[in-house]
C-alpha cells in the first residue's frame, strides 16, 4: 500500500464470520461472550493496521442473542482524513473472511484477515500482483509466540509491534461499542 500501487487508499472493508453461536464462549455473558471480543477484534485491528486510529465517527448495527451478547455486528468508521472502513463480524454464519483496501487506482484483496493466506493486488480490474502465505506458516498465531519469545529473551516487557497502550486503546474501543449496544457482562 505504501508503494502507491493502488493510489490513495480510501475505503476498507473487512468481514470475519464463523458459525459459532452454539459455543459457550460465545453465548455466555459470564464468559465475556459475543462476536465482538471473539472475532470482531480482528476486523477492528485490520482497520487500525491500514487506516490508523483517528476515527471521528462510528456508526453501528448489532444483532444480540437472548442472553444479551452480540452475535453479529456491522461497524462503519469514518476517519479525519476522509477514509472509511466498513467492518462486519459475527457468530451466526460463515463468510469469505476477506479484507479489501480500495484506492484511487486499484485495490488489494486479502483472504482471511486474521491470518492472511493470499493477497492479490488489482489495477483497472486486472490482477497485477499476488502474494501467498509462507509454506511453513501454520496458522499465523506462531508469529505471536515468536515475538513473545524474542521480547522475553531481550528483556522487554512489551512488544514494540503491539504495545500495551495500543491493546488498551482497542479494549476501550470495544468497551464503547458494547456500551452503545447494551452488552453487559456480570463483572462490568
Amino acid at each position: 500500500m505504501e508503494s502507491g500501487i493502488i493510489g490513495e487508499p480510501r475505503v476498507l472493508t473487512a468481514t470475519l464470520c464463523y458459525k459459532i453461536d452454539d459455543k459457550e464462549r460465545i453465548i455466555r455473558p459470564e464468559l465475556c461472550g459475543g462476536a465482538l471480543l471473539d472475532v470482531g477484534v480482528y476486523t477492528l485491528n485490520f482497520a487500525r493496521m491500514y487506516f490508523g486510529y483517528d476515527v471521528v465517527r462510528t456508526v453501528t448495527n448489532v444483532l444480540k442473542s437472548d442472553t444479551g451478547v452480540d452475535l453479529h455486528e456491522c461497524i462503519s468508521l469514518s476517519y479525519a482524513d476522509g477514509k472509511m472502513a466498513n467492518l462486519q463480524a459475527g457468530a451466526l454464519c460463515q463468510n469469505d473472511r476477506q479484507g479489501i483496501i480500495s484506492g484511487s487506482k486499484g485495490y488489494i484483496r486479502i483472504d482471511n484477515i486474521n491470518c492472511p493466506e493470499l493477497i492479490e493486488v488489482y489495477q483497472n480490474q486486472k490482477k497485477v500482483a499476488t502474494y501467498e502465505k509462507p509454506a511453513d506458516q501454520v496458522n499465523g498465531y506462531e508469529y505471536e509466540v515468536f515475538e513473545c519469545n524474542r521480547c522475553i529473551e531481550a528483556g522487554l516487557l512489551e512488544s514494540p509491534f503491539m504495545p500495551h497502550a495500543e491493546t488498551i486503546d482497542v479494549m476501550r474501543q470495544m468497551d464503547e461499542l458494547r456500551k452503545e449496544w447494551g452488552v453487559k457482562y456480570p463483572m462490568d
